[in-house]
């Protein structure tokens, strides 16, 4: 990477990605993030949809820079370098210092005001993608980044659809205990798939417990 940074280890290792917490070597501000720290995630050379997820991932996220002052509860893309071997994309990315949803519910369910909160935040992100035209299409409560002040943050775009026209796709790559009816049933998935996603997400928040519903 032409950034010099020093790995502090490995946050997510996922099936087409890792990624890693890092830092400026020289701990500085040198591309415009608080403390140096940031995400670095890395596409698997070794996995046949890295390629596919990268460049979707990279088109949200280019789109949702574009209007970062509106989209403050969605991760902040601050560079993009290239592994000159794969030509697959290195984000450097907004650190959530704070966790993931999914390791805040490990300790109960969360108080009404909380809730609430998160809501808020997370249906403000909602209709700065729509307005971007963007269907998120994997909301769960790993992909829910929280900063060091409990604010959310809502990452990994490698499902993500841009939807030019306001048109549904049909294909569904996302968590199928988080899909909406429509996407199970097959008829295609539009910005209301991400507003389900986030009904369940209540849920889970409120009650503390996991949807369990079992697929045939």
């Amino acid at each position: 990477m032409e950034h010099d940074t020093n790995c502090l280890g490995l946050l997510e290792s996922g099936s087409a990605s890792h990624v890693y917490h890092a830092r400026n070597w020289e701990g500085g501000d040198l591309v415009g993030f608080m403390d140096g720290e940031f995400a670095v995630k890395v596409y698997r050379c070794d996995c046949e949809n890295a390629q596919d997820e990268a460049a979707r991932e990279l088109r949200a996220l280019e789109r949702l820079t574009k209007f970062s002052d509106e989209c403050r509860f969605i991760v902040k893309l601050y560079f993009i370098d290239e592994l000159a071997q794969d030509s697959l994309p290195i984000f450097g990315l907004e650190f959530c210092k704070g966790g993931d949803l999914f390791w805040l519910l490990q300790h109960g369910p969360l108080t009404e005001y909380d809730t609430a909160q998160y809501a808020s935040e997370m249906s403000s992100a909602l209709e700065c993608m729509r307005q971007t035209k963007i269907l998120h299409g994997d909301l769960k409560p790993e992909n829910i980044g929280l900063t060091a002040t409990g604010h959310i943050r809502i990452f990994d775009f490698g499902t993500a659809k841009i939807l030019e026209n306001d048109e549904p796709v049909e294909h569904f790559a996302g968590t199928l205990l988080y899909a909406s009816p429509e996407a199970l049933c097959r008829l295609g998935c539009e910005y209301a798939a991400d507003w389900w996603a986030m009904g369940v997400l209540l849920f889970e928040m409120l009650t503390g417990q996991f949807n369990s519903v079992k697929f045939e």
